[in-house]
């Protein structure tokens, strides 16, 4: 009889064990996976560091200084990466406090952005170049693609194993096989040549592309792909922006768990909750001072955009609260150099 009791206790320990585990599992998940780290970068070598989700920031620059034009996290590592002009890039791998020069060269072309699937392999892309690392970030190799002559402005990951890049004259490329070749898949639109297209988005959980554009007289436009810009034919214009609307420079998405609510920046904040076919201006108190270059979304409450301000023309970080993102916060730097990439662990 004994031994029977102890086994039915044993056996109801395991029971609340298990269910303590799981009760745990569910929790971890309703945490937000960032750890607050936070980098931002821009002109003349300037380092914005925060280990605190942005409530205080500390400045540096690198050094031998270069214009910085955007800076990643690698996954599952403390790495950041940033890249600027005459082809350089930089690592750090103390989440952004100390810096390391793997290349440049005099004279040479800018990288534009940078991005990684995974530890490994990441890309670069900039004037006429793309160029791919395997080892994290430690060397880089330059991809030939046919009739690449032009400017590329941004990259993204489609997971598990593509990137999307775009730039000027409209065009758009696609790898399947993680950055080691390219196809051209320019959408198929008259005229797509008078657009430049400056950055995209996937919509969560979907095969829509987005990518924000303007057009030769600064008009801002989003054109839409609908199979993951797998070709140049399922593209076409989206007509439901108010207007007039300057310059679509960058994406953002926040979710609550059940709806994903998209973010175009521009010289204003529109957001869409049916996958960018409908938008709404979120109007923001004195906006125009600023020149917006890039927003990342840190989570449902916080979000920061870089930039400048042009009324003392000083560089500046903007912190934006909920609800909606309706109020911010400016962070300005000690000097008139415009801080243009941010990226999150």
């Amino acid at each position: 009889m004994t031994n029977i009791h102890n086994a039915l206790i044993s056996i109801l320990l395991i029971v609340l064990l298990c269910s303590c585990s799981k009760i745990t599992d569910n929790s971890a998940n309703t945490i937000s996976k960032i750890l607050g780290i936070g980098v931002a970068v821009g002109d003349g070598g300037t380092i914005f560091r925060t280990v605190d989700f942005g409530n205080t920031w500390q400045q540096g620059t690198i050094v031998p200084a270069t214009n910085l034009t955007s800076v990643t996290s690698v996954p599952n590592t403390n790495r950041f990466v940033a890249t600027g002009y005459s082809e350089s890039i930089f690592i750090s791998d103390d989440s952004g406090r100390l810096w390391k020069e793997i290349r440049k060269k005099t004279n040479a072309r800018t990288f534009n952005d940078v991005s990684f699937l995974d530890e490994n392999i990441g890309v670069a892309v900039g004037d006429s170049a793309i160029f791919r690392t395997t080892d994290g970030g430690n060397t880089w190799n330059e991809i030939e693609v046919n009739n690449l002559k032009v400017v590329l402005l941004s990259i993204i990951p489609l997971y598990p194993n593509s990137f999307l890049t775009v730039g000027y004259e409209g065009n758009v490329f696609k790898s399947n096989d993680g950055g080691l070749t390219w196809n051209n898949v320019t959408p198929n639109i008259v005229n797509i040549n008078t657009f430049t297209f400056n950055r995209s988005i996937l919509v969560p959980n979907t095969k829509t592309v987005l990518v924000g554009a303007r057009d030769d007289i600064g008009n801002g436009f989003i054109f839409t792909s609908s199979d993951a810009a797998q070709t140049s034919n399922n593209w076409q214009q989206i007509n439901s922006l108010p207007n007039p609307i300057d310059n679509i420079v960058a994406f953002a998405t926040t979710t609550d768990g059940i709806k994903t609510e998209i973010w175009a920046m521009g010289t204003s904040l529109f957001s869409s909750f049916n996958g960018g076919a409908n938008w709404t201006e979120t109007p923001i108190d004195n906006f125009a001072r600023f020149d917006l270059e890039n927003i990342s979304i840190v989570n449902d409450t916080l979000a920061y955009i870089t930039g400048s301000d042009n009324f003392d023309d000083l560089g500046m970080l903007l912190k934006l609260k909920a609800p909606n993102f309706t109020s911010y916060q400016e962070i300005k730097t000690n000097n008139a150099n415009t801080l243009r990439g941010i990226a999150w662990k």
